[in-house]
């Protein structure tokens, strides 16, 4: 056979290639990959990484990672074979897109790219091409068996794995648009295997598009870098928006200059990429030294200006929050007889000057009462009445803001959409804000990996499944995390907002933390990493400072080396360098916190005896707690250090440690405390 005049050996496709692929031949609809317990799918598929063992990665081989199916789950899915070789070893696939949009060209260089991962070559050609890829005005006919997408949707695409007679595996994507090209290209990212041959695919065909189309997720405002990572890394699990956090810059007067250049890197990587969104965040009353007077025309000026920094740049999308801070200033009580009457005096001045330069631009609006309950909390009493007014007097275009019945609003309820619904008036779009990535709650609500919807007990019967009609398919969803390992709970979000209807917590999770990694093995073991053993380490350190013992000092020390040698494994298997720096941080918290035990535990021993020293130790100790938590704080707005440990989430050891205090000062101590 030949393919771009150079002749090859006879294909070995005819048989089924070998790699870690199940060999099921399934139709989507009825076809359902086993959901194991998120602790099953741990110890199934790591068992012998987490067993104990010498500390080099190298010395045994775990068994690979089963393939859990693509991320986020197709709409339609089905395999019609057992996986083809696509290229050999040596060989080069070329691949052809037709038409010459952003999205396309990325999405064929990360193709590229992904291939030369896996070890072979791949070049962009418009002959002997095997992969081929276009949307639906620019698609040739006779090129490929290709169903169609599923209508018109926006970002749909079809992707078909096919095998002729003479053996020769071929791939056509067709979308309905470019960026669905590009989301079609990611899907087959995912069914690519490395074997001894060369690189195999799964005979895979699939109808797919989004229920959400509009996926945004809020940046964590930890560091500006994290922020361009995630421009980069969003797209390639399907996400379409990043949304720049209101508190990476609460001077909406005067934005600092590294906000400005990091917003500017942000919104022309994503114009370049072409499958990305950039919307700025904004809060006129944060800093309340600084808040927007309604009053004011030049505050209104100044407040569309530093919306400026994305619009110039490409965004097509802004949201104004006047969520927490809102309030009814001075100067502006004489003119406005509520905040409502104000905040409508500012939004619709803001959206005239908005739209005059930029128009049709999306404004989405966060008001004070954006949770249902709003009217039950303390200082909200008005709530209700505030979002009828309101929204009797904004521009009906401007979309609202909303959490569910509460802040944080586990499992939403049809009815109680209906009513958050009925308050803004039935003609006017909600846009859901959710803040549930943090439930169910780990340590500080942060360093943790979790699985969205995974504290929602009932989500067949609640409101999610449908959710994408209520809100006309539009949510941001709230981040907490370190960048890296909050990729495990952001993969889960964008599984449920690209197919809700097939949404499973479970399920999910293992998609994740299978495709975590290039290597499938560390996220298994970076989640035994973060919800076990750090969060072990956690639990075990408050229970200690709360009675000191022998026994509890000597757990945490065993723990604490379980926790460094598996670090060491992660670090040994990965080549992601900023996850390693992410973990470094917490790792350290409690290695170097062993020694300050171990002085609490002393120093508990002589409370009988001699308190004043007692006392005095102990102190010392809440001194070195203090310095270690300071050397793993946040690090500078450059980003230049990675995934330290806040200081604010060092509390619960101080509080701990000065309550131990308290108590040795106390007349009567437990005399066997420390057995």
């Amino acid at each position: 056979m030949s393919v771009g005049g150079r002749v090859r050996r006879p294909p070995i496709a005819e048989e089924p290639a070998g790699g870690n692929h199940s060999p099921e031949v399934t139709a989507m609809r009825a076809r359902r990959i086993p959901a194991a317990s998120i602790a099953l799918y741990v110890l199934t598929t790591m068992l012998i990484v987490l067993a104990s063992r010498p500390a080099s990665a190298a010395d045994q081989t775990p068994p690979a990672p089963e393939f859990p199916g693509v991320l986020p789950k197709p709409k339609d899915y089905r395999e019609n074979g057992a996986p083809r070789l696509l290229v050999r070893s040596g060989g080069v696939l070329r691949i052809q897109i037709f038409g010459k949009h952003a999205p396309l060209i990325t999405g064929r260089q990360e193709l590229i790219e992904a291939l030369q991962a896996l070890g072979v070559r791949a070049q962009a050609s418009d002959e002997g091409a095997r992969v081929r890829v276009g949307i639906n005005s620019e698609w040739p006919g006779g090129t490929a068996y290709l169903p169609k997408p599923g209508g018109e949707r926006p970002q749909a695409y079809a992707l078909a794995v096919t095998t002729a007679e003479d053996g020769k595996t071929t791939v056509a994507i067709r979308s309905s648009d470019a960026v669905g090209a590009y989301f079609g290209i990611r899907t087959l990212i995912q069914l690519l295997d490395r074997v001894p041959e060369g690189v195999t695919i799964r005979q895979a065909e699939v109808r797919d598009w989004p229920t959400f189309t509009l996926r945004m997720f809020k940046g964590q405002c930890w560091y500006y870098r994290d922020n361009l990572m995630f421009v980069r890394w969003d797209p390639q699990f399907k996400w379409n928006t990043f949304g720049v956090c209101y508190t990476d810059s609460p001077n909406w007067r005067s934005p600092s200059e590294p906000y400005r250049v990091m917003v500017d890197n942000a919104c022309r990587t994503a114009a370049s990429l072409g499958t990305m969104q950039i919307m700025q965040l904004g809060n006129p009353y944060m800093l309340k030294d600084k808040a927007i007077r309604a009053t004011s025309d030049a505050d209104v000026e100044t407040l569309a200006a530093f919306f400026e920094l994305s619009l110039a740049n490409g965004s097509e999308s802004v949201m104004l929050c006047l969520d927490d801070f809102a309030f009814l200033p001075e100067e502006d009580r004489s003119k406005f007889e509520n905040l409502a009457g104000a905040n409508a005096s500012i939004v619709k001045r803001f959206a005239e000057r908005i739209w005059s330069k930029h128009p049709g631009t999306r404004i989405l609006l966060c008001p004070p009462p954006y949770w249902l309950t709003a009217n039950k909390a303390r200082g909200y009493e008005w709530a209700h009445e505030y979002l009828r007014d309101l929204c009797a007097r904004i521009p009906p275009e401007i979309s609202i803001v909303w959490t569910g019945n509460r802040v944080t609003t586990l499992c939403h309820e049809d009815a109680d959409v209906r009513s958050y619904q009925d308050l803004i008036g039935a003609d006017r779009q909600l846009f859901l804000w959710d803040n549930t990535l943090k439930m169910p709650a780990g340590w500080g609500n942060v360093f943790r990996m979790n699985a969205y919807l995974e504290a929602c007990d009932h989500i067949a019967t609640s409101a999610w499944p449908r959710m994408g009609e209520y809100t006309h398919g539009q949510a941001v969803i709230n981040t907490y995390g370190p960048a890296e390992i909050y990729k495990v709970p952001l993969m889960t979000a964008v599984d449920y907002l690209w197919n809700p209807e097939g949404y499973d917590p479970k399920e999910s999770i293992r998609r994740a933390l299978y495709w975590f990694d290039a290597n499938h093995e560390v996220g298994p073991m970076v989640y035994r990493w973060v919800n076990e053993l750090h969060q072990s380490l956690f639990d075990k350190r408050l229970e200690f400072l709360k009675s000191p013992t022998d026994a509890g000092l000597k757990e945490i020390k065993e723990i604490t080396a379980k926790y460094q040698v598996e670090f060491d494994r992660i670090t040994a298997i990965t080549s992601n360098k900023a996850l390693i720096e992410t973990l470094r941080p917490y790792l350290r918290r409690h290695t170097e916190a062993t020694t300050i035990l171990s002085e609490i535990l002393e120093a508990w021993s002589t409370r009988n005896t001699d308190k004043p020293t007692t006392i005095n130790r102990l102190a010392r100790a809440r001194e070195a707690f203090d310095r270690l938590a300071t050397a793993l704080q946040k690090g500078d707005l450059a980003g230049q250090q990675h995934g330290l440990v806040r200081q604010e989430l060092e509390e619960a050891t101080r509080k701990a440690t000065d309550a131990l205090i308290k108590n040795a000062d106390s007349p009567r101590v437990d005399q066997g405390a420390t057995k």
